[in-house]
């Protein structure tokens, strides 16, 4: 720090240090502090120098190397037939065309039939295939591959989703190993009479009853997007007498049947998360689990990791608890139907016959909405007044919480996310639109943020040395200022000293400029560094805060189906 230089005292600087420099020599505080001003302004324009390198060895080489997918041709200026001149065009423009060896164990059968006439050559340039990059030898412009497989003609949706799947190595739903799949509970297969079909049940064990909180009494509901069968988490809201808010998080609890150091324990981990392509979904945990046991579906009982809020009705919290705990979800809601909620209670109504239209829409399994229609004498505690209060009571508390976090400094830069239209019959996309965010969207972020941020807190005081957290850096300062000094080259005024700051000039464009806003907006996302996880015992806690949401602790705890930090957050 300059300021701290300037008024140091010299009685404070030892004889040592004095002397060592040599007569007329900078002492080692000056030095650096003169070393900082030149990378501060050492470079072109009186700009920040900028670190420079070069590379003097490959440590390890990319797996990427492993599955590269492309299309197979000729060499330029071959038309003989047969296999001896082939190349191979990766899909991915960074990567050169690699020469097809050709040895006759080191091609698939099909590709060395297909190369032998100019109709099977025809066939192989229009298809996808998948190769390895084999060699590189230095005095070589281009590679070696080995062809492995041809997946099929490239138009094909789901070839494209094939090539795509093995260039990064997702597992699909159908490759967990057999030792892993043992890993799961058996369930029993119970025949309904009123329909004459047979059903699988998960009961919850009594041991687990007793050890855990029970929330079968409570009205818990979740809000998710409309075509989600992964239910992670879902919320309860009950008014205390003084006004206040009694108000839950539920967490589907993943860890109860993914025992750590398991077969399955492993597949999940080395998957990290489920991976969405636009038409299916490459799970982390087998359906069973991420579609029936562990989602938090209406009607049945479940187990959950749950965090339990005592607050005022604008979301200042009280008192808090944390705990596992049993649920039965009373409704499974989409974000459509929860706004409609909202918009019908902020014009004075009371959301009810929004609620009872959007279920009467989804009878029968064609709408997105799904209650628990078992009847009050079975269990249910479906009540469309209730729920519609308690989305209102919820939503009132979010925007508050809402507006205190942007107050307190948080940041949010948001990013324009398309949707696609799929044909019902052939998957293939008929039409693209935005994805429009919605209050109701916010609702359950500000739930899920409070319900993160609580559980860093909690991990890192019980686990100071081994919790994981998440931290999110500062952004680059270099980074900054240019995006400062493009705004000012075109009539912009944004101010990025503090995430705050920058929120603030983000919102008054997009009020008074919205084209700048836009530009300004995509522009600010290149000094974010990106966030990652940690152990709390590897670094400083100064080190430990999130920069964008202004927290000091934060955590992954809310998606344990689709993601495997959670479940260590939750172990």
């Amino acid at each position: 720090d300059d300021d701290d230089d300037d008024d140091e005292d010299e009685d404070d600087v030892s004889g040592d240090e004095r002397v060592s420099g040599g007569a007329g020599s900078p002492g080692p505080d000056e030095e650096t502090r003169l070393l900082a001003e030149a990378a501060r302004s050492g470079g072109v324009g009186g700009g920040p120098l900028r670190p420079v390198g070069r590379v003097v060895a490959v440590h390890e080489t990319s797996p990427r190397r492993d599955v590269v997918t492309g299309y197979l041709d000729r060499a330029d200026g071959d038309s003989a037939g047969g296999a001896g001149a082939l190349r191979f065009f990766p899909s991915d423009p960074k990567l050169p065309f690699m020469r097809v060896e050709t040895r006759e164990t080191a091609l698939p059968p099909e590709v060395r039939v297909a190369a032998a006439s100019a109709k099977g050559m025809e066939t192989l340039r229009k298809s996808l295939v998948v190769a390895r990059l084999d060699s590189w030898p230095p005095a070589q412009t281009h590679p070696s591959c080995v062809v492995t497989e041809v997946l099929g003609d490239a138009e094909d949706l789901a070839t494209a989703t094939a090539a795509l799947v093995a260039e990064h190595a997702v597992l699909g739903a159908s490759a967990f190993s057999d030792e892993a799949l043992r890993c799961l509970p058996e369930v029993p297969v119970f025949f309904d009479p009123a329909t004459g079909e047979s059903h699988r049940r998960w009961t919850v064990p009594e041991r687990e009853r007793l050890t855990r909180r029970d929330f079968t009494k409570t009205r818990v509901v979740s809000i998710d997007p409309p075509t989600a069968r992964d239910l992670d988490d879902a919320l309860h809201c009950e008014r205390l007498p003084d006004g206040g808010l009694k108000v839950g998080v539920h967490i589907a609890d993943v860890s109860f049947f993914v025992e750590a150091g398991s077969a399955l324990d492993s597949e999940a981990r080395l998957r990290g998360t489920s991976t969405y392509l636009v038409n299916e979904v490459m799970p982390m945990l087998p359906r069973l689990l991420c579609e029936d046991l562990c989602s938090l579906n209406p009607g049945v009982e479940r187990l959950t990791f749950s965090a339990e809020w005592e607050m005022s009705a604008e979301g200042d919290v009280r008192a808090e608890w944390f705990g596992r705990g049993v649920i039965r979800s009373c409704a499974k809601l989409d974000y459509g139907t929860a706004q409609a909620v909202i918009d019908a209670r902020d014009a004075g109504g009371s959301g009810v016959e929004a609620l009872e239209e959007a279920v009467a829409a989804s009878e029968g399994g064609n709408g997105p909405v799904r209650i628990d229609d078992a009847g009050a004498e079975n269990g249910s505690l479906w009540d469309a007044k209730e729920v519609a209060r308690a989305v209102g009571d919820l939503n009132r508390a979010a925007r508050a919480m809402r507006a205190r976090r942007f107050a307190g400094g948080a940041l949010r830069l948001d990013q324009a996310k398309l949707l696609f239209r799929l044909d019902q019959h052939t998957g293939s996309p008929v039409s693209v639109f935005p994805y429009q965010t919605r209050e109701s969207n916010h609702l359950v972020e500000e739930f899920m943020l409070l319900a993160n941020a609580a559980a860093a807190r909690l991990v890192a005081r019980s686990f100071p040395e081994k919790a994981m957290l998440r931290c999110h850096p500062p952004p680059n300062e270099r980074k900054l200022a240019e995006l400062e000094q493009f705004a000012r080259e075109q009539g912009l005024q944004v101010d990025a000293s503090s995430a705050a700051a920058l929120h603030r000039s983000l919102v008054r464009l997009r009020e008074s400029h919205r084209d700048g806003y836009e530009i300004v907006q995509l522009l600010a996302t290149l000094p974010m560094q990106l966030a990652r996880y940690f152990s709390t015992g590897a670094q400083d806690p100064e080190t430990w805060g999130h920069y964008a949401l202004a927290a000091p602790r934060y955590t992954h705890f809310t998606s344990p189906i689709r993601r495997y930090p959670d479940v260590l957050v939750h172990r």
